[in-house]
């Protein structure tokens, strides 16, 4: 779970920066690039994870493997992972990382609300929704009646249920283990 969590921060790490010099579409196109190398020579990842092997060998390795295929930025970063030592989380970085940006920068998202909200209501809970996931969404807005009131997004694999149905099946479910 920790080396998920490692490797989700380095994807996104390296998605951000490369968002800001070649665009976080070339990026994820390159980490792709990179992983078919990686997965039909394993015996580079094995030289690269290996902890006697110099990293000024390792740095030359990279250099001649990226020549003029890969972006500046893929390079450092493959450096970058190297000398903090998560060379060897590389191919689950870039597993994490095309898993959060496969769907480009917004993810659909499903309100479910109870009654007809105005316009601007639902903006500013499309914008909260945004910034608790932090991620741009695209949202699309269900009438459900059975809510009895509240919302309940689904956002990717994020499920957000604050409906008064909801509530009320929470909370039932924790009369049903108190003991008498």
């Amino acid at each position: 779970m920790i080396q998920k969590t490692i490797a989700q921060r380095y994807g996104n790490g390296f998605l951000k920066q490369a968002e800001e010099t070649i665009g976080w579409e070339s990026g994820l196109e390159e980490l792709k690039n990179i992983k078919y190398i990686l997965l039909d020579s394993p015996e580079l990842m094995k030289f690269l994870e290996n902890p006697i092997v110099a990293s000024s060998l390792k740095y030359r390795m990279i250099d001649a493997v990226c020549q003029r295929r890969f972006s500046s930025s893929l390079k450092h970063f493959l450096y970058f992972l190297i000398r903090k030592r998560r060379i060897n989380l590389l191919l689950e970085i870039i597993q994490e990382a095309r898993k959060r940006y496969a769907h480009g920068e917004g993810i659909d998202a499903v309100l479910r609300i109870s009654f007809p909200l105005d316009l601007e209501i639902l903006s500013r809970i499309k914008s909260t929704l945004e910034e608790k996931i932090n991620r741009r969404l695209k949202l699309y807005v269900h009438l459900d009646g059975e809510l009895l009131g509240g919302i309940h997004v689904t956002a990717g694999n994020t499920s957000l249920d604050n409906s008064l149905k909801g509530s009320l099946q929470e909370l039932k479910e924790r009369l049903m283990q108190v003991r008498v």
